[in-house]
């Protein structure tokens, strides 16, 4: 797998998702269709925003019912047709707190035995 030259990092405010410290969220371009990028940028709280070709929305800010999980350990995770960023700060979303793996010591076995 190619490695990038730079990190992306997500557009929506208040949020400071980057890919260079999350290697577990994904990020999404702005869609071409006219309706639904407006429907994003009003969502994001971002009416007069220039978007780039590099504007992105984290996956944190859609529903786990919007985005399609990669089939295979390389692939991408992607977003279904007219999916919108809904989940925000001031909405009261709060992204789930990652849970530590517990971690079993070996059991011990004697060297005796």
């Amino acid at each position: 797998m190619l490695e990038k030259k730079y990190s992306e990092h997500c557009c929506v405010r208040l949020c400071s998702a980057s890919s260079k410290f999350n290697g577990v969220l994904s990020f999404h371009s702005f869609p071409t269709q006219s309706n639904l990028r407006k429907r994003w940028l009003i969502n994001i709280r971002r009416d007069d925003f220039t978007v780039t070709s590099h504007t992105k929305v984290c996956s944190r800010h859609f529903a786990t019912d919007e985005l399609i999980e990669p089939m295979t350990p390389d692939g991408r995770r992607r977003l279904i047709k007219g999916a919108v960023p809904t989940l925000f700060d001031w909405n009261g979303f709060k992204p789930p707190l990652h849970t530590p793996v517990c971690y079993s010591p070996p059991l011990f076995t004697p060297w005796y035995t």
